[in-house]
């Protein structure tokens, strides 16, 4: 098991017997993602998306890189998508964002155009989930113009 140092001290207090086996979690993750990448090189050829990039967090995006690649998509498809916007704060205060994705963003066409939700780290510890929605999101506005597919979704939804 995974444990904070204030966790050992409680065994040690309950007369728990343990052994520590890695003494920094993140650290072991870190330089075993490092020495995978050096053995296995991601390449440009080998990603379904140009914008999407690796994260500094083990391969994955931290709070900070989330918000720069939202940011990042407005910079690059203005036309496409809102900046971002509060929708409330999560249980440690850290407000969360979400951005719209349309052929009108900043319209409301939820009238018209069916509603799409999508959502990611709503439980802790699964960043691959905020990767996986940040990839599909560059997909969708990379492809919104040459993929008739990716534009009828962007044309007739009302993707959050």
């Amino acid at each position: 098991m995974v444990l904070p140092e204030s966790e050992l001290k409680k065994l040690l207090n309950a007369r728990v017997s343990y052994r520590i086996l890695v003494d920094d979690v993140a650290a072991a993750i870190s330089r075993r993602n490092v020495e995978y990448l050096a053995k296995n090189p991601i390449l440009k050829s080998d990603r379904a998306t140009s914008g999407f990039e690796l994260g500094s967090m083990g391969g994955f995006y931290t709070y900070a890189e989330v918000l720069q690649q939202l940011d990042e998509m407005k910079t690059l498809y203005p036309n496409l998508i809102t900046s971002r916007f509060s929708i409330g704060t999560s249980y440690e205060g850290r407000t969360i964002w979400a951005v719209k994705i349309s052929d009108n963003p900043d319209s409301n066409e939820s009238s018209t155009e069916a509603p799409v939700y999508f959502d990611a780290l709503h439980h802790s510890r699964e960043p691959a989930s905020m990767a996986t929605v940040i990839n599909f999101m560059f997909h969708l506005l990379e492809n919104y113009a040459s993929d008739p597919r990716i534009g009828y979704i962007v044309n007739n939804r009302e993707s959050l």
